[in-house]
């Protein structure tokens, strides 16, 4: 009878598992754009690793050595996970925002309030939202959204796209100041109020943001609103991993 080496044999299992497990992962997913990624935990901040791809299925099938460094591992793992994307701009904007940046899992907590922080936070209601662009000091009500870019810009943007759909929001009350934004509806069954919400509490809603709001926007608002849509959906599979 032969040794048999127990250590060696468990190894070829997980090794075995994880291809399986990975195999599974490639029948669902799309021939769609989007991000191959990794999260790489510390005792107090994260780090995403990871790399864009115009086609998702075809990108994890065909992994390669310098994919591999680009995800901060050395062969195939079951920690990398996939982020489709409505296109590969939207793919690529999550790797500039995103990738290779540390994040704390306390913001708050770490950091001094005359640090405006990376990432932006989001209180709500029926009726109303509203966004701070940095730490609210007083997070009760309020839960981390992840990055959403400048703040000068987003405020900017933002007033436009309150301004271009005032038709479909009338009746609607909007502040800003350097830091945050609200808007707040009278009419709180207002369908498209409820879908602007949603862009930054659910994420996810490319498709939706082309149907519902694309005839009444710029394209530079349209683009903004899908960005901050697709930023936010990987931020919730990010943060639901922990």
């Amino acid at each position: 009878m032969f040794p048999i080496n127990y250590s060696d044999l468990a190894y070829e299992t997980m090794d075995l598992g994880t291809k399986l497990g990975n195999e599974k992962k490639i029948e669902k997913l799309t021939n769609r754009p989007g991000l191959i990624y990794r999260v790489i935990r510390g005792p107090e901040t994260f780090v995403v690793k990871g790399f864009s791809t115009e086609n998702l299925k075809y990108a994890q099938s065909n992994l390669s050595p310098s994919n591999f460094k680009k995800l901060g591992i050395e062969s195939e793992s079951e920690e990398i996970k996939f982020y489709p994307t409505y296109s590969i701009e939207l793919a690529d904007n999550l790797v500039k925002k995103i990738l290779n940046q540390r994040f704390s899992y306390k913001e708050g907590l770490v950091q001094n309030f005359s640090d405006p922080g990376t990432t932006s936070w989001l209180r709500v209601e029926d009726d109303c939202f509203k966004i701070c662009l940095s730490y609210p000091g007083d997070q009760e009500g309020f839960q981390n959204i992840g990055v959403l870019g400048n703040r000068k810009d987003v405020l900017e943007l933002f007033s436009q796209i309150v301004s271009q759909l005032h038709q479909l929001i009338p009746s609607c009350e909007f502040n800003s100041s350097d830091v945050e934004l609200s808007l707040k509806t009278f009419d709180k069954a207002n369908f498209y109020f409820q879908s602007l919400k949603d862009i930054f509490y659910q994420g996810k809603m490319e498709d939706e943001i082309i149907e519902y709001f694309g005839p009444y926007l710029e394209d530079h608002l349209l683009d903004f609103l899908m960005e901050s849509s697709s930023l936010r959906g990987l931020w919730k599979e990010i943060k639901d991993l922990e």
